[in-house]
């Protein structure tokens, strides 16, 4: 059970990271200006096509450039059947020290009032 310990500490520290650096604007910590990304910015376009495309190569640049260790397998952008004005964001990543396992973040968007 040792060994399963950090590897579960881990698991949840990596989605907490995530999910803070998605859901932080550029330039809204103070001290370190670069940290997040404009991924609120794009969920309102009209197009869906176009906030697809937008969302996920905002995702793998901030990723990439600030979280290099989590390696993002796929983003899934779609609108949901039930709300047609929430706008779900899925990422299956893994963390470079367990990279066959998979975890999933899910963020929801409502656009309603956009």
């Amino acid at each position: 059970t040792k060994k399963a310990w950090p590897a579960k500490i881990h698991k949840q520290n990596s989605i907490k990271v995530l999910r803070n650096l998605l859901l932080t604007s550029k330039g809204e910590r103070v001290g370190q200006p670069d940290f997040g990304c404009d991924l609120t910015d794009v969920i309102f376009e009209q197009d869906m096509s176009k906030i697809k495309n937008k969302v996920e190569e905002i995702i793998n640049e901030a990723v990439t450039n600030q979280l290099p260790y989590i390696l993002i397998n796929d983003i899934f952008v779609t609108t949901d059947k039930r709300n047609p004005n929430t706008i779900n964001v899925q990422i299956e990543f893994s963390v470079s020290l367990q990279p066959d396992i998979f975890e999933t973040l899910l963020l929801q968007f409502n656009t309603a009032g956009a």
